[in-house]
């Protein structure tokens, strides 16, 4: 499964990603800071603003 997590580098964001991760899917994080983001064989850092809908879609679009 390939998944877009919102927030990646927050406190619940991480923990959403390596667990996911963990369990094999494919993880896009996205994050203000995506450098904060522990990138691993599943998981992909992008910086996205959640405010800004196209932000969003972009980073969705990864997931194609």
């Amino acid at each position: 499964m390939k998944i877009l997590v919102v927030g990646g580098s927050g406190m619940i964001g991480s923990r959403i990603v390596a667990e996911a991760a963990a369990r094999g899917h494919q993880v896009v994080a996205g994050a203000r800071h995506p450098e904060k983001i522990a990138i691993s064989e599943n998981v992909s850092a992008v910086a996205i603003d959640a405010t800004n809908a196209d932000s969003i879609s972009q980073a969705a679009a990864m997931l194609m």
